[in-house]
């Protein structure tokens, strides 16, 4: 069709809408307004009830793996500052041979409790340990191969503390 055959042809209008046809639209509209206001109260109310149910299939929980002290320890002394940029405030599960000393009698301050590390030259160094909720320590049998959730605070040269610990499920 030529554009002087397009202008010719008689513009074809729609015939206005009935009354009883706008009343219709009106209605259906309103319709699919309150459904959709009905659903989304619904769905704000069962919040709480969905999020237990979709939240662990959409993010699982994924633990971090177990890094033995004597790992961190050696890391520590080869290199303080790269191994202080590794772990410096970030939380990891530490596994080691874990001492609780009961406290000392007429000594201020309480007990102690550290990771008992053993390095190649046949010395015993220690690495303090402080519990978040310190009635995890007490179920702690001295000695015990323990995991540990918690993070790392740099003291100084190749020295680290391991502090906010918590026992891991299961231990």
């Amino acid at each position: 069709m030529s554009s002087q055959q397009r202008q010719q042809a008689p513009a074809q209008r729609k015939r206005p809408l009935t009354p009883e046809e706008v009343a219709h639209r009106w209605r259906l509209g309103a319709k699919i307004a309150l459904f959709t206001a009905a659903g989304l109260i619904v769905l704000y109310l069962s919040w709480t009830y969905l999020v237990p149910l979709l939240q662990p299939r959409l993010f699982p929980a994924r633990l971090p793996d177990e890094i033995p002290i004597e790992d961190i320890v050696a890391e520590f002394k080869d290199d303080a500052d790269a191994a202080a940029r590794k772990y410096d405030n970030k939380r990891i599960v530490v596994e080691g041979k874990l001492v609780v000393e009961p406290a000392k009698p007429g000594k201020a301050g309480g007990r102690r409790i550290y990771f008992q590390v053993s390095d190649g030259n046949g010395d015993d160094l220690e690495v303090p340990v402080e519990f978040f909720d310190i009635d995890d320590a007490g179920s702690v049998d001295p000695g015990d191969q323990v995991a540990l959730s918690g993070l790392i605070k740099r003291e100084g040269a190749g020295k680290f503390r391991f502090v906010n610990a918590g026992l891991m499920p299961g231990q």
